[in-house]
């Protein structure tokens, strides 16, 4: 007869003081454009998960943020904009790239180095903050000032990502109704 041990997954994960600065694992921000006749919006959602070791026991966070916007003629988008897997770090003397995975920047993967792991850790925080506070930021502009979105032109000219188009020179903003 085996006994089962139920694991609870904490937030903050293990080792990454950093992230003690979020402490919902969802939220969302949104903002209008009555230019345009739209609403735009940011969310993240961390889904935590369980894992085993020998040496005892960890887990997993997936990090996903998302954009979307909805216009007055009932179209929408959805967009991912940053996703990256975490575990907990039990041994600060290991390199970081050995606890960050599955780094995708709008759904295209990205080679994991410490330089981009470090990257999207910050992009990450960045975003998620703003968004706790109520803000929408410009996802493109703040993955270009991170240095994580490559130098496609037909990404950055799409009508997919129409958002920061529209609000070229705005990092963020705040709905003011």
């Amino acid at each position: 007869m085996s006994t089962t041990s139920h694991h609870t997954t904490s937030w903050p994960p293990k080792g990454w003081p950093q992230f003690k600065a979020i402490s919902r694992k969802a939220a969302q921000a949104l903002t209008k454009d009555l230019k345009t006749a739209r609403i735009y919006g940011l969310s993240y959602k961390i889904q935590s998960m369980p894992l085993y070791h020998l040496d005892g026991k960890y887990s997993a966070h997936t990090i996903d943020i998302s954009g979307w916007e909805y216009t007055i003629q009932n179209d929408s988008q959805e967009y991912p904009v940053l996703s990256f897997k975490i575990l907990d770090q039990h041994d600060s003397g290991q390199a970081l790239t050995e606890h960050i995975s599955n780094i995708k920047v709008f759904a295209r993967p990205v080679e994991v180095s410490a330089q981009t792991a470090k990257r999207a850790i910050l992009a990450g925080l960045f975003l998620m903050k703003q968004i706790n506070g109520g803000f929408v930021p410009d996802p493109v502009r703040v993955l270009r000032v991170y240095r994580l979105l490559q130098k496609t032109p037909h990404l950055l000219q799409s009508d997919d990502f129409s958002c920061a188009q529209n609000h070229e020179n705005a990092l963020f903003f705040k709905d003011q109704s």
